[in-house]
């Protein structure tokens, strides 16, 4: 920390001892007679700055402002090209992995063909999803759209017409032996842990996957 003077700014200033005051000592001889001149002495050990350049006499010096310029950082530019390579190629993975998930993503399911058993398959499979029958487009029946119709499963459970397994027992559905009766199933739904698809959600009458049928 540097100190200056407070009126001239002046840094090159000078500590030293306050000595005998002429003035105080003329105004003691004047009051009290040549004792009185023993009053120069009063405060001649205190400690006072001189401003050598203006003479300024002061108890407390300011404090100088720092003027010096900070060191500037220095810059890696290696760093910053491999930086700027590294989120490059981070990028081109990210879009890489997207293209991929895009191809991976299976088709909307618009239509559905019914199974002899009495499945409704995604016209995209090749075998029937509950007894694994070969599907064909000339074989079976294409419906633009799924009935109102659910399959009844021995445990009494209602399951929709897509479903492999009861939602309820986790029992695979054989549509050839089972009831399919009037009604709609709705739920929300969630990605299943095990096999990836996604199945109603768990709940009081849900507890396993329609897919797998492992418990959610």
């Amino acid at each position: 920390m540097a100190y200056c003077c407070p009126k001239c700014g002046c840094r090159d200033i000078v500590c030293t001892e306050r000595g005998y005051n002429a003035k105080k000592g003329l105004l003691g001889v004047i009051t009290f007679g040549l004792v009185g001149g023993l009053a120069g002495f009063h405060g001649n050990k205190q400690l006072m700055w001189v401003c050598p350049q203006c003479n300024a006499q002061f108890k407390d010096p300011a404090i100088a402002a720092d003027t010096t310029t900070p060191a500037q950082p220095v810059i890696n530019q290696q760093a910053i090209e491999d930086k700027i390579s590294q989120q490059l190629k981070q990028a081109q993975q990210e879009q890489e992995a997207a293209k991929l998930k895009a191809l991976r993503t299976p088709p909307v399911v618009k239509q559905r063909i019914v199974c002899a058993c009495g499945a409704y398959n995604s016209i995209y499979a090749k075998q029937c999803f509950s007894c694994g029958a070969e599907i064909s487009l000339t074989t079976c029946t294409k419906v633009p759209a799924m009935p109102a119709k659910v399959v009844l499963c021995s445990c009494g459970a209602r399951n929709a017409l897509t479903n492999r397994h009861c939602t309820a027992c986790g029992a695979w559905l054989d549509y050839s032996q089972l009831e399919q009766i009037d009604g709609q199933t709705a739920y929300s739904e969630q990605i299943c842990q095990h096999c990836g698809e996604t199945t109603p959600a768990k709940s009081r009458k849900v507890q396993f996957c329609a897919h797998c049928g492992k418990e959610l």
